[in-house]
């Protein structure tokens, strides 16, 4: 029982280090190597009263670290690449990623040099880059600041106008018509798009009109792109002096944002 209550707090430790909880089947992976190893039949269960704990401690120790680099890290990096949206939460809350490069398969946001990595290290090496590593409590307050800005911001009916007088006359028309058909509307968000698209406001025989809805939200998305560019640089001259890894974390969560917005 001991043992288990010990194995159990490693996992725990485990967790709160990776800041994900693994699933089930990776915790019973753990309990079922030191049970094959330590107390597998009746006779060792016997002999395990004979043990120092000390040396139970020693015995276990190197096949957790084994679990950790076979089994935990593993589960978490796949756990990672399949959830884009919890990929990008782990990099915002901690910098880290499952491995530099792309932050999901298929992402075109590459953050090649991350506060921190779980590829290739060992369960002690990896708690003390975790501990070490992590990005300050100050960049998720300057994180909140960012996702504010990407909230807000909008397409103004000037910028609207201003953009869309670079396409042809057709397409350009289509958008305007699109985007600012009511006379009182003065700015279009990225929720404004989707709304309009609710209420069919480009259906065409019927059919949505795909390319007609992906420019429009191109628009929205470069406005917010130059907000999000401004709003990283005013952060940066907001510090006296930043952080080294700041820059790369501001940039990488609006990479992130906009990337998700988009898909």
């Amino acid at each position: 029982m001991r043992i288990q209550f010990y194995l159990q707090g490693r996992v725990d430790e485990t967790e709160g280090a990776l800041g994900i909880t693994l699933p089930g089947e990776i915790d019973s992976r753990l309990f079922n190597a030191v049970r094959r190893r330590i107390y597998g039949s009746v006779e060792r269960m016997r002999r395990l009263r004979e043990i120092p704990p000390d040396t139970i401690v020693a015995t276990v120790e190197p096949i957790v670290e084994r679990w950790f680099v076979r089994d935990a890290v593993p589960a978490v990096r796949r756990y990672l690449e399949s959830r884009p949206f919890q990929a990008y939460w782990y990099f915002a809350r901690t910098g880290g990623v499952g491995s530099p490069g792309p932050v999901f398969p298929g992402s075109q946001t590459a953050i090649e040099r991350p506060a921190f990595s779980l590829t290739g290290l060992t369960m002690t090496e990896a708690f003390a880059q975790l501990r070490s590593a992590r990005v300050p409590p100050a960049f998720l307050n300057r994180h909140a600041e960012l996702e504010s800005a990407f909230t807000d911001a909008t397409l103004t009916r000037d910028e609207a106008i201003a953009r869309t007088a670079r396409l042809s006359s057709t397409t350009r028309a289509a958008l305007r018509d699109f985007l600012l058909a009511d006379e009182g509307t003065e700015q279009v968000s990225s929720l404004d798009v989707y709304a309009r698209v609710i209420r069919d406001a480009s259906l065409i025989r019927g059919r949505l009109d795909r390319r007609l809805v992906g420019s429009a939200m191109a628009l929205v998305h470069a406005a917010k792109a130059e907000r999000l560019g401004r709003e990283v640089q005013r952060i940066l001259a907001d510090e006296p002096s930043p952080h080294p890894q700041l820059e790369a974390y501001l940039r990488g969560s609006a990479a992130l944002m906009l990337e998700l917005e988009r898909r």
